[in-house]
C-alpha cells in the first residue's frame, strides 16, 4: 500500500467551496464575444475555479469577463485571467486582474 502525501497547495490565498451560477465570457478581440453559462465551484481573494457543460478552447492568460449575479442586488463584473484548464472536466482556473 502506497500513502501519497497530501496535494502541496500552491495557492497563496485559500478557497472556499462556492455554488454559484455564472456567465462569463472569453474576451479573444476578435469581434462580439460569445457568452457561456458555468458555476462557480470554489473561490478566494485571488482566483476562482468555474465549471460549464460545454467544452471550451481556452489558453492560459486568455482574458475573461465574468458575470455574477447577486441575489436582490446589481450583478457584479469580474475580470480575470484563465490560470489553467481541463477539457476533460470542463473545469478552469482564474485569477483576478
Amino acid at each position: 500500500m502506497h500513502n501519497k502525501p497530501p496535494p502541496v497547495e500552491r495557492r497563496r490565498f485559500e478557497r472556499r467551496p462556492l455554488r454559484h451560477a455564472v456567465s462569463f465570457s472569453p474576451k479573444d478581440g476578435r469581434g462580439p464575444s460569445s457568452w457561456y453559462l458555468g458555476q462557480i465551484k470554489d473561490a478566494g481573494l485571488a482566483g476562482m475555479k468555474i465549471s460549464c457543460r460545454q467544452t471550451l478552447k481556452l489558453d492560459k492568460g486568455q482574458k475573461m469577463m465574468i458575470l455574477c449575479p447577486i441575489d436582490g442586488g446589481t450583478p457584479v463584473w469580474i475580470g480575470a485571467k484563465v490560470a489553467w484548464y481541463d477539457s476533460k472536466s470542463r473545469c478552469f482556473g482564474l485569477s483576478y486582474l
